[in-house]
């Protein structure tokens, strides 16, 4: 049962923490989502409530000795696989990356080359068994400090896309459909947003324009709706998504249901399309307006 490093040349040359037959993994706080399903089988998402992004400072002279193994004493869990019942653990020391981030599909940003250098303080982490972790970081990037260590290049890619829509309040922007901010709830306030105010039960919609043909098999949406501080925004009554082809719109086809809930992500999925302009149109409540805090596409 010793530790051991594999390195990953393939990979940027990050690398894994092996101790015995186990497979270490980044512990990564979680904050469940219910995103369909009923009460007694629910369909969840899992997001990260703490800190992903973190690179391994490690010991030059004695790299496997960089770890602490922490067992957990008494009487092993009938459910060793979760965060609070690991039997084992190790503790490692490590640094964040702040410029290492999600991509524009929620999904880790791409590997960089390491060693990789960071000013962010030194930081004890926590690396648990790989089976016990839903989110994984199983292949960290290593920090450096000398002539060779390079600085994480930049945010993630933009947005491979344009956004435009029927109507939009002054005071809001078609740029918060897609800013990779989370919502807390529909009546988020905190964050940029978009709205058709001061349209009230009118046929409106959004749009992105893609650069090139997009390959497109589902859209998440998160409603802008502001009843709690008696607000005119709702929900809308119902939406459908068009896409563009030979210059003219079709619906999309096989979709699964076009929810209209708040505080959550409405996730409807489809045939799979490939289109330069994929078109969300609403219809509005009577006598209400509408808006979006996120649209995120599923390729």
């Amino acid at each position: 049962m010793e530790i051991s490093l594999r390195v990953w040349e393939e990979n940027y040359g990050s690398v894994s923490v092996d101790r015995g037959p186990l497979t270490y993994s980044l512990k990564i706080e979680e904050e469940y989502k219910q995103v369909g399903g009923t009460s007694d089988w629910p369909g969840w998402e899992i997001y990260p409530a703490s800190e992903w992004n973190y690179g391994l400072v490690l010991d030059e002279s004695n790299p496997a000795g960089s770890f602490e193994v922490v067992k957990k004493g008494g009487l092993m869990s009938n459910m060793p696989f979760t965060h609070e019942s690991v039997p084992i653990a190790l503790k490692a020391t490590g640094k964040r990356i702040p410029e290492w981030q999600m991509d524009y599909q929620g999904l880790v940003g791409k590997m960089q080359e390491s060693p990789i250098r960071s000013d962010e303080p030194v930081q004890t982490i926590t690396l648990i068994p790989m089976g016990a972790a839903r989110l994984r970081i199983s292949a960290f990037p290593l920090i450096g400090e000398g002539i060779e260590a390079s600085r994480w290049k930049g945010p993630p890619e933009p947005y491979p896309y344009q956004m435009s829509a029927s109507h939009c309040w002054s005071g809001d922007t078609v740029r918060a459909l897609g800013d990779r901010i989370e919502p807390k709830n529909s009546n988020d306030h905190t964050m940029a947003r978009f709205t058709w105010w001061n349209h009230k039960g009118t046929k409106d919609w959004v749009q992105y324009d893609f650069e090139q043909p997009m390959k497109v098999s589902g859209v998440e949406v998160y409603w802008f709706d502001d009843e709690p501080n008696g607000g005119g925004c709702r929900a809308p009554a119902s939406w459908r998504l068009l896409y563009q082809q030979d210059d003219k719109w079709f619906p999309v086809n096989n979709t699964s249901k076009y929810g209209c809930g708040k505080d959550r992500f409405n996730k409807t999925t489809f045939e799979p399309i490939e289109t330069l302009k994929l078109r969300l149109e609403v219809q509005l409540q009577d006598n209400f307006s509408g808006g979006i805090l996120e649209w995120r596409l599923i390729y």
